[in-house]
């Protein structure tokens, strides 16, 4: 199943429930009894109309064309590649789903943190998550990470085609910088980055050139290994123990 967004998530809603959008700018999820579910939250603030982009995002946007609402700015468990990224000034986490049927918030995030970006296992009766991976500090000491952001551009002076990775700016601070997850051999424009269920990272590409279809990364042993591999946190061998006091 290849979603990319939840609107009301981890809230199904029942058979017979609407998505309207309403005179008044408003989009609303509502249930088959009335309830309102889920709602934009743009009423009356000039939103004359809705449009699903060729990159996946979902707007909302008054009469000059400016977004009023995105599903870019309310990331779940995956980052599109084309312009959507994780911001100090909003959403700065992704979470995993439970299940693949199961929408609703796992046990697992990514995290944008001031200086790096991290991975965490929500642990059971604690209020504090498990850290089971850090990346490196980004940045030259001073000021905190403004936005990260999920890219891919060709590299045509190289074997390898495309370069896939994070890049980043920096509040406070004239720095600016990234980090490299892989580098296919074939196009790898359609990709997007999801933590999932399991708590793996991984890249998910559609390859319009070979086959007509997704690709998953495939795991590696160590982050240092990342370059000229696809990417994973493979948790495959990692248990977590948790003690019950």
């Amino acid at each position: 199943m290849r979603w990319v967004w939840d609107a009301n998530r981890g809230k199904p809603v029942h058979e017979n429930a609407t998505l309207s959008f309403q005179r008044d700018g408003n989009l609303i999820l509502a249930d088959f009894d009335g309830t309102i579910a889920w709602q934009t939250g743009t009423a009356n603030k000039g939103v004359v109309g809705l449009d699903l982009l060729p990159n996946g995002n979902m707007v909302l946007y008054d009469k000059r064309g400016k977004f009023i609402w995105q599903s870019f700015d309310h990331p779940a468990d995956t980052l599109l590649m084309v312009g959507q990224n994780l911001r100090s000034n909003g959403t700065n986490r992704l979470v995993s789903r439970v299940s693949e049927m199961d929408g609703s918030l796992g046990a697992y995030s990514f995290v944008m943190e001031q200086r790096y970006w991290a991975l965490y296992y929500k642990v059971k009766n604690s209020p504090t998550p498990l850290l089971y991976y850090k990346s490196d500090e980004s940045g030259d000491g001073q000021g905190s990470m403004a936005n990260l952001n999920f890219y891919c551009k060709p590299e045509y002076e190289q074997a390898y085609a495309f370069e896939m990775g994070f890049t980043y700016d920096m509040n406070n601070s004239t720095s600016s910088g990234g980090d490299i997850l892989t580098r296919p051999k074939y196009n790898s424009t359609y990709s997007m980055l999801r933590l999932e269920s399991d708590g793996n990272l991984r890249i998910h590409t559609y390859n319009f050139a070979g086959s007509c279809a997704w690709y998953s990364s495939r795991g590696f042993q160590s982050f240092p290994c990342w370059l000229y591999q696809d990417v994973q946190i493979d948790l495959s061998n990692l248990k977590f123990v948790e003690l019950l006091l």
